[in-house]
């Protein structure tokens, strides 16, 4: 997976790749900000910070 962020759409999408193409994409905090950063955390947890906002942890599905 890849996540990639847009300033100007204000998403964060999620791609799905396989041999180097991508195969599924899902858009995350559609419409919340404009997404600035995406970092992974020692714990493994994603974080997201949005402009006006401010930093989002993504917690993952149980």
């Amino acid at each position: 997976n890849l996540l990639v962020g847009s300033l100007k759409f204000r998403y964060l999408e999620r791609l799905e790749l396989k041999n180097d193409k991508v195969i599924k994409r899902e858009k995350l905090f559609e419409g919340m900000g404009r997404v600035r950063n995406v970092k992974q955390g020692p714990n493994g947890y994603i974080y997201v910070a949005m402009e006006g906002v401010g930093i989002v942890k993504i917690n993952p599905k149980k």
